[in-house]
């Protein structure tokens, strides 16, 4: 499906600040089912009507979890059209090699879009179209708004989108806090290719799990190298055209003799010139291409319009409790329904000569459910990993930061437990006000920074002096969470 730009689609005339952009938050909602539904299956998870519910349940927690953590201004969930495929009806092979979907999966595909709809979240299906083309409009909506625009997905297909302005979290095992977020250096570290060469890149190379044989012999290696010297396949037909690919094989050639490579370019020309080469790549180019110009129905500047938050508490209560995990309709109505993080708080100033010290911690346990505990060297008592937030920080971002900074962790599957205030074990006379989350890691700790050690303990039987905050309302919580 050809891009087509939107006449309203222009980009401001005075950028400010990248910084300083507002943020829109794109969900491939699909694309979370799918890796929600595989990774959580044996669980057999049931909503009060005994329905499957164990992807959506994971969809609706790892949104959560990236609301928390990017603190958007907007937010969209794309959906795909069930029924109707103009890709299809292109391509009738399309996606033709994967298997046939699991019943229960379809049935949570089907509800998807209700469940969100009925919390109040901005959705669009786009008839005939893709979740796909729903962030492909957002990264366009986000260049013309100048806005920040992230892009949360499995599908590498929203690669093409990478930009200045557009991000990329893809999904992999580990959940949201162990996704890469790709922008244009990170991708070219991955594929060698610069973000607005992706495209032709993937219609070279091709997508099997699409059903989309790229142009015979030529793959991620010499893609790269072919759009790096050429600068654009319009540049390589052109020449292919009007001089035979001299120009193509002498540019190649003399790249590989500076770098001491095997002479690769009256190769590449022969594949690119055999009969279909050229076919197979437009017709990849066509299939792979997002709509650019489908209307997202944001309208940011007009207060409580869908796309926005926070949401109605009742409602968000009402649907999300019908999942029937309390720690979820928990965190759903904080992060849903409460200012983001981020944004300026509005809470009565602390009494006078009482500081309130907002932190972040992170529960991560090993394999026998010891957990692990730290020790700042000015200090005799034990505490979780985690500390203060910065400016603009969400606490789940905080988390994550300072267990990396302070024990060399790579979290994954991070949860909220809940938020708890206590005296501060290091600082006398303040309150400190906690975010609590669960994680794992399969990294060693290693102290780091003010950590003077940091050690397993049982939690059940602790055997060192433990900070007030995680003695008394951390580890309780923590123990019955895990009997639940």
């Amino acid at each position: 499906m050809h891009t087509v730009p939107s006449s309203a689609q222009s980009t401001a005339s005075v950028a400010p600040d990248p910084g300083e952009r507002r943020l829109l938050l794109a969900v491939d909602a699909p694309s979370l089912l799918h890796r929600n539904h595989h990774a959580r299956a044996h669980t057999d998870m049931r909503d009060r009507h005994g329905r499957p519910a164990w992807a959506l349940h994971g969809m609706l927690r790892q949104i959560l979890e990236a609301i928390d953590l990017f603190a958007p201004d907007a937010l969209i969930f794309g959906l795909d059209d069930r029924v109707t495929s103009q890709r299809e009806r292109f391509y009738p092979s399309y996606k033709a090699g994967r298997a046939a979907k699991d019943a229960t999966l379809v049935d949570q595909l089907d509800r998807a879009g209700a469940l969100l709809d009925a919390m109040g979240f901005l959705t669009l299906t786009p008839p005939g179209l893709e979740a796909d083309d729903v962030n492909a409009s957002a990264a366009a909506w986000a260049v013309a708004h100048d806005w920040r625009c992230v892009l949360i997905t499995s599908d590498r297909d929203s690669f093409a989108h990478i930009s200045e302005h557009t991000e990329v979290l893809r999904l992999i095992n580990g959940g949201i806090s162990a996704s890469p977020l790709l922008n244009p250096r990170r991708l070219k570290a991955l594929y060698g290719v610069e973000a607005h060469h992706y495209l032709d890149f993937a219609a070279l190379r091709g997508d099997a799990s699409d059903n989309l044989p790229g142009v015979p012999g030529i793959g991620e290696k010499t893609a790269p190298l072919l759009l790096s010297q050429m600068g654009s396949m319009q540049a390589v037909w052109a020449d292919i055209d009007h001089c035979g690919g001299a120009n193509l094989v002498a540019t190649l050639d003399s790249y590989c003799e500076e770098h001491g490579l095997r002479r690769v370019g009256a190769t590449l020309l022969k594949r690119l010139s055999a009969p279909g080469a050229r076919e197979r790549y437009h017709f990849n180019l066509a299939i792979m291409s997002g709509r650019t110009d489908l209307d997202l129905g944001l309208t940011p500047d007009v207060p409580g319009s869908r796309g926005l938050l926070p949401l109605d508490h009742d409602r968000v209560a009402r649907v999300v409790d019908f999942l029937g995990v309390g720690s979820t309709t928990a965190l759903a109505l904080r992060v849903l329904t409460e200012p983001p993080a981020a944004a300026p708080a509005h809470a009565p100033a602390p009494p006078a000569g009482q500081e309130r010290i907002v932190v972040a911690g992170v529960c991560v346990r090993d394999e026998r459910g010891h957990l692990l505990v730290v020790r700042k060297a000015t200090s005799r008592l034990f505490q979780l990993p985690g500390g203060k937030l910065e400016p603009g920080e969400s606490p789940l971002a905080a988390g994550i930061r300072e267990t990396r900074e302070e024990v060399g962790l790579e979290l994954t599957d991070v949860r909220e437990l809940g938020r708890f205030e206590a005296p501060a074990a290091n600082e006398p006379g303040a309150i400190v006000e906690s975010t609590i989350y669960t994680a794992s890691s399969t990294d060693t700790p290693v102290a780091a920074a003010e950590i003077a050690e940091a050690r397993w303990i049982d939690p059940a039987a602790a055997e060192v002096p433990l900070a007030p905050l995680l003695e008394l309302h951390v580890l309780p919580a923590l123990l019955a969470d895990v009997s639940r």
